[in-house]
């Protein structure tokens, strides 16, 4: 063997080990969380109660939960692409709440939200740990996937729930603010609008009529839009404080995001007589989206209360290719304002609503048994 050869050998070994640790790792992991809902739901299917469930699976969660630890080790080692401070700060606080609040308090351990953290760390880690392992060796699904970047919908608010009833009295109001959890999870998105095709977005060809009169006499015109896009959804960052409330059996979930460098692109076509210029129409603008989501366990139902697109901001815009002559391009200008008001943000509301509606059914769907069985804790 030459030196270089030697020296690629050397250089690939610590990648091949790292490599089989990390699924090995993250396979354990599976297995471990799997085996921590399969206790949960067979407690309560028995009719296990709250006052001997902590002692049943007590042990799975501190091995599991605080072998998560590892993944900030992980991180220091560059094992992993994540950063150290925002590893520690993910794997915190559920560590904090394991070992500084259910191991150190009596009342977190028989609180109605112990099974509500469980439900949602199990679901949420075997899916997390499932995609790292297999993702290590190129071959993800395309269920586990869309589970991977969809299911945090309602996992994460619920999580938060079971975490904060374990560390307050049961029965009362209780409002949180969520702007880590949010922050954490506006990465996973990225790829969720990506699946859905959200971006590039492709939009609605739309034809106008119109009157122009460059002199003393009106002429009837006509604008066409086509192969129309738009880009920058994935643009997205957190909007002011977020906040989960729940009361009443009901957890309420407001998120604002705020998208920023949205593009539009279109070309056109003008007709007048029959003659007319083809070119572009670049626009672009920031945007904001509210999400109101709530979950209902009086009904076993997660439902979208409230979607909207607000805040519009200015569209700038800016024609491409060919130049109009001056009074051409005031009416076309107004023109496309128009249809971007009335059927352009209309159809982009449509399609961001209902990918968020089918992430919500596919959880509705795959969640309705479990809660069906853990509901009877109150």
């Amino acid at each position: 063997m030459s030196e270089k050869e030697g020296k690629t050998a050397k250089r690939s070994e610590p990648q091949t080990f790292s490599k089989l640790y990390l699924i090995s790792y993250n396979t354990i992991q599976t297995l471990g969380w799997s085996y921590l809902l399969w206790q949960s739901l067979v407690h309560f299917l028995n009719r296990g109660t709250l006052d001997t469930y902590w002692e049943e699976i007590k042990w799975t969660v501190i091995i599991f939960q605080n072998a998560a630890v590892l993944e900030v080790l992980h991180a220091a080692l560059r094992l992993v692409p994540s950063g150290v401070f925002v590893v520690l700060m993910q794997v915190y606080s559920r560590v904090f709440l394991v070992c500084g609040v259910l191991l150190a308090t009596p009342g977190g351990t028989v609180s109605p939200g112990l099974p509500l953290c469980i439900l949602a760390w199990s679901i949420t880690e075997i899916v997390r740990y499932a995609y790292y392992a297999v993702n290590l060796v190129k071959t993800v699904p395309q269920p586990l996937l869309f589970s991977r970047y969809s299911t945090f919908l309602v996992l994460y608010p619920l999580g938060i729930t079971g975490e904060l009833l374990c560390m307050s009295k049961w029965g009362h109001g209780l409002t949180a603010d969520v702007n880590d959890y949010v922050d954490n999870t506006v990465d996973m998105l990225v790829p969720f609008i990506q699946s859905n095709g959200l971006d590039p977005m492709n939009l609605p060809e739309v034809i106008e009529g119109f009157e122009v009169k460059p002199l003393l006499i009106t002429y009837s015109a006509w604008l066409k839009i086509y192969d129309g896009t738009m880009k920058g959804l994935v643009n997205l960052s957190r909007s002011g404080d977020q906040k989960v409330n729940y009361f009443a059996k009901m957890l309420r979930v407001r998120v604002e995001l705020q998208f920023k460098d949205l593009e539009i692109n279109y070309k056109y076509l003008v007709k007048v007589m029959n003659l007319g210029p083809t070119g572009g129409i670049v626009g672009s603008l920031s945007r904001f989206v509210v999400i109101d989501i709530l979950i209902d366990f009086n009904n076993d139902e997660v439902q979208l209360q409230q979607f909207s697109l607000t805040d519009i901001g200015r569209l700038r815009v800016r024609l491409t290719g060919n130049i109009l002559v001056d009074w051409l391009i005031n009416p076309v200008i107004n023109i496309f304002l128009r249809i971007f008001d009335t059927v352009i943000m209309k159809v982009v509301e449509v399609n961001i609503r209902s990918a968020v509606q089918s992430g919500i059914d596919f959880l509705n769907t795959n969640l309705q048994d479990a809660i069906n069985h853990l509901e009877s804790f109150n």
